[in-house]
Order: C-alpha cells, then sequence, then structure tokens
C-alpha cells in the first residue's frame, strides 16, 4: 500500500476513533477531570492533526503522474484544471456540469 494511501485511511480511522469518543463520553464541565474517554480525545485530536500535516506535506512533495489516475479522475481534474484556468476557482463548482462536457474536454461551468 502506497504512502498517500496509508495516510488517508489512517485518517479515516482516526475521525472514526474520535467521532465514537466524542459520542460515548460523558459531559464536560469546568470541573471535569480528564479522565477515561476524555482524556484520549485531546490525544486522538492531536495525532489527527499531525497526520493530516503529514498528509499535506507528503501531497506537496509527491505528486501522483497522470498515469497513476483512474480515468474518471484523470477526467475530472481535467475538466477542473480547464474551468479554474478559464474562470476562476469559485466559478467552477456548478451542480450543472454534464458528461457530455467532460466527454469533450470542455469546463464543467457554463459560466
Amino acid at each position: 500500500m502506497s504512502v498517500a494511501r496509508t495516510l488517508h485511511w489512517l485518517t479515516v480511522l482516526l475521525v472514526a476513533i474520535q467521532f465514537v469518543i466524542g459520542w460515548t463520553m460523558p459531559d464536560v464541565h469546568k470541573d471535569t477531570q480528564p479522565v477515561n474517554l476524555i482524556a484520549w480525545h485531546p490525544g486522538v485530536g492531536a495525532t489527527l492533526v499531525a497526520v493530516m500535516a503529514i498528509r499535506v506535506i507528503w501531497r506537496l512533495t509527491h505528486w501522483p503522474t497522470p498515469d497513476e489516475l483512474p480515468r474518471l479522475l484523470s477526467v475530472v481534474s481535467r475538466i477542473a484544471h480547464v474551468c479554474r484556468q478559464r474562470h476562476g476557482p469559485a466559478s467552477c463548482y456548478s451542480s450543472q456540469a454534464s458528461t457530455i462536457n467532460a466527454l469533450r474536454w470542455e469546463p464543467a461551468c457554463a459560466c
């Protein structure tokens, strides 16, 4: 398994653990002692932030080559780049993107 995938699934696992801890731990008040689940919550959160920082650094220093991307992701990536170059980033998030535009390598927005 690649480093990027490992970091991805580690992030997913830590988010799931944080959700379970947050959902099951008791109410926290000003005078609550950090024991049991309450003590685990900040530690898991700090680990999650560290893993996310490592993921960002890894991605900035290790770009995947286009032939490593699945076909659909490559097409969507191309559409996003063309749209961003032509119209700026804010105009590319339209719910009106169509498959026909994707196949023609046109931007997903009709701005």
